[in-house]
């Protein structure tokens, strides 16, 4: 399978974990990074994001959508780069020709080779994970489908060209993020989107960790730790309600997430380590291949 990571700035060593850890689980791994550093890294294919750009992309950087907002590029670049990054996922498959790509932020371990994952999967639809009612997330993405891709990026520049976006006073105070855009889309048109199972409820035989599971267990960015509190903000993720509510319950051990659910366990494919702690939560047998 082709994974597509993309990072803009210097390159974090939680990068090389989340690569090394991809590699130790998934033989079959192509790795793609996507940067405007150039780390000559082992066993990986290098692509600079301005050989990639496409017309949709160029239109979308034009907007500079987020001047003289608190995501200002110049000030605040993560969220910038964070919305930019689903349109270089678009190129990618353009440029590459190929069919199809995993995709996830650059703070993910994966602990599942995809082919243990696909019967999850929709071949005609994005799947992504959802953090809460209005938000999606790159915990865990797969695209196969070059065209479904563009038809978003297509939809991300209307609505950020649109009347409501521009004179609206309240969103050039509180400009909206890639999750929150995502989440607009897909209540627009939910058929372009297939929602990753983040609960056990139902037969799921594994769940997907959009970022609430990785923060219970690891903390933030802000506040790492090991365990959380329940006053902690994962209350506003649909996975922290749950394991608030006591239904779940989720563990890392030898080396593996789960959820306990109905005297069951769970296993979690993924975790979106916040805390960028990722050394901490190394899958089995992991190895360094760069």
């Amino acid at each position: 399978m082709n994974y597509f990571y993309y990072f803009t700035g210097d390159l974090p060593n939680y990068l090389k974990i989340s690569i090394n850890s991809l590699l130790t689980v998934d033989e079959e791994a192509k790795i793609y990074l996507c940067s405007d550093n150039n780390p000559k890294y082992k066993n990986i294919d290098y692509l600079n994001p301005l050989d990639l750009q496409s017309s949709v992309t160029k239109e979308f950087i034009d907007l500079d959508i987020y001047k003289n907002t608190a995501y200002e590029k110049n000030l605040n670049p993560l969220w910038y780069s964070s919305i930019l990054r689903i349109f270089a996922i678009s190129d990618f498959l353009k440029y590459t020709q190929l069919n199809e790509t995993v995709h996830f932020d650059s703070d993910v371990i994966v602990y599942k080779p995809f082919e243990d994952l696909k019967n999850c999967l929709s071949n005609d639809a994005i799947n992504i994970t959802k953090l809460s009612a209005d938000r999606l997330i790159f915990g865990y993405s797969f695209i196969q489908n070059f065209k479904i891709i563009e038809k978003v990026c297509i939809e991300i520049i209307e609505y950020f060209k649109s009347d409501n976006y521009l004179d609206n006073e309240y969103y050039k105070k509180h400009p909206l993020n890639e999750m929150e855009v995502l989440g607009k889309i897909q209540q627009k048109l939910p058929m372009l989107f297939k929602l990753l199972p983040d609960l056990p409820y139902g037969n799921q035989g594994t769940v997907f960790d959009p970022a609430g599971y990785g923060q219970y267990l690891g903390g933030t960015f802000n506040n790492p730790k090991k365990w959380y509190k329940k006053q902690q903000p994962i209350l506003d993720h649909s996975v922290g309600q749950e394991i608030s509510s006591k239904r779940i319950r989720v563990g890392f051990k030898g080396n593996t997430p789960f959820v306990n659910y109905n005297e069951k366990k769970i296993p979690i494919a993924n975790l979106h380590i916040h805390s960028k702690d990722l050394y901490k939560f190394k899958p089995k047998n992991y190895r360094e291949f760069i």
